[in-house]
């Protein structure tokens, strides 16, 4: 049986954000989440934004969603990033 939601992650970017005297002082790593559900996504997502601030993580954009005819599922697509200080 298949969930009525799921995540999935992917990494799109790891580098500095910021260097000083030749070193990393701070970390950024970019995200793609994807909210995979069956419905209406719209109190999944309130609830996934909600989760992911509270993680300290900065959400860029929540891009336009699609259907998937075979598998009866919407796609929304979310870019987030995470800063980390060296």
């Amino acid at each position: 049986k298949k969930p009525t939601a799921y995540y999935t992650f992917l990494r799109l970017l790891k580098g500095a954000a910021a260097s000083a005297d030749d070193k990393e002082v701070a970390g950024r790593e970019l995200y793609r989440v994807t909210l995979f559900h069956k419905g209406d996504f719209e109190a999944q997502l309130d609830k996934t934004k909600e989760v992911l601030k509270a993680a300290g993580v900065y959400i860029n954009s929540i891009d336009a969603e699609s259907y998937e005819t075979e598998t009866g599922y919407w796609l929304v697509p979310i870019t987030v990033e995470i800063l980390k200080e060296e």
